[in-house]
């Protein structure tokens, strides 16, 4: 069941690249700012392998320049080509996913290993995931690999290798079978402030997965250390919760703000369909809210778009009158 939803090893840092500049890329941004890049700029011309990494920096997130992905990938190159590892995990990741170059899988891996041997902790969860997920014609899935790179970021208590190891750990398809080992690992994370482990505790809890007895208060009790960390498909189960009183007592009022959160920020695209769609029920049957057929039709439009089956059906209702009336 977990195996398959490949965010539970985190998402991998987008990278995108870039080149120099020349100061007319710069428009109506904050002086400072665009002192900084300015700074940046003039010691990148200069050969510092970290000047011309903060540089692509800039580039990649639109800070005090106009966002190029080509020119941030060509500044990176120069800042990995003097051994800068910031700049090689990050020529890694623009290989990985194809932003300002084409994607390159099989010349990310070697970056990102050699990143790993000095112990730089994102290459270090990316090559987890690689090793974890495989890469089609270039890496076979290797769980033994994976869990020694987890067990690496492990030992200095990272937050997204904690997560990983937990999850390698307490899923059975991947052979290990060390289940309270892996929740543990899991209860680590969180309290280093992760909040899809949170998510995930609650989801063994609530299923009662991998022959961890049902618990729905302990998953209440994890769902709501989720949205306090901000994970909203932590939202999404915790406003279910609360409108079926799983765990805790009914509250239609309660969890309306946690679908709405969960609609507009789950990482899961089912997560925020199935949100949008409790919604789109909450506002055609008054619970939490004012019935509004407006706002209910809305819903079921925009989770049928993210392909909500039990949407797309009564939104058809919807348009054929075929639906009881509203609030009922």
């Amino acid at each position: 069941m977990m195996k398959s939803v490949n965010y539970m090893f985190g998402l991998l840092g987008v990278a995108m690249a870039a080149a120099a500049a020349e100061p007319a890329d710069i428009n109506n941004v904050a002086p400072a700012e665009a002192a900084r890049v300015a700074d940046y700029r003039a010691q990148a011309r200069q050969g510092s392998a970290q000047a011309q990494w903060q540089l692509a920096e800039c580039y990649r997130q639109g800070l005090g320049v106009t966002p190029d992905a080509a020119k941030a990938f060509a500044l990176y190159q120069q800042s990995a080509r003097q051994g800068y590892i910031p700049a090689m995990h990050a020529v890694a990741v623009c290989y990985t996913l194809g932003v300002g170059t084409e994607p390159q899988p099989a010349a990310a891996l070697p970056l990102l290993e050699q990143c790993a041997k000095q112990g730089y902790l994102k290459s270090v969860h990316a090559l987890c995931k690689t090793y974890t997920e495989g890469i089609a014609g270039v890496v076979a899935p290797d769980y033994p690999r994976a869990l020694e790179l987890a067990m690496q970021g492990v030992a200095v208590g990272n937050k997204e290798c904690l997560q990983g190891a937990g999850i390698l750990l307490l899923v059975p398809d991947y052979g290990f079978n060390r289940v309270e080992e892996g929740m543990d690992l899991l209860r680590q994370a969180v309290q280093q402030g992760d909040g899809l482990s949170a998510y995930q505790l609650a989801v063994v809890y609530l299923g009662g997965e991998f022959g961890v007895t049902k618990d729905y208060e302990q998953a209440v009790s994890w769902l709501k250390r989720g949205v306090e960390l901000g994970n909203a498909d932590s939202a999404y189960l915790l406003g279910g919760c609360y409108l079926e009183g799983v765990g805790v007592a009914p509250d239609a009022v309660q969890a309306i703000p946690l679908l709405q959160q969960a609609a507009e920020q789950a990482l899961q695209p089912f997560n925020r369909a199935a949100a949008l769609h409790a919604l789109a029920l909450c506002y055609y049957f008054g619970r939490g809210v004012e019935p509004s057929l407006p706002k209910a039709e809305a819903y079921a439009r925009a989770a049928a778009a993210l392909g909500h089956e039990g949407a797309a059906a009564m939104l058809r209702d919807l348009q054929d009158g075929s639906a009881p009336p509203p609030g009922h």
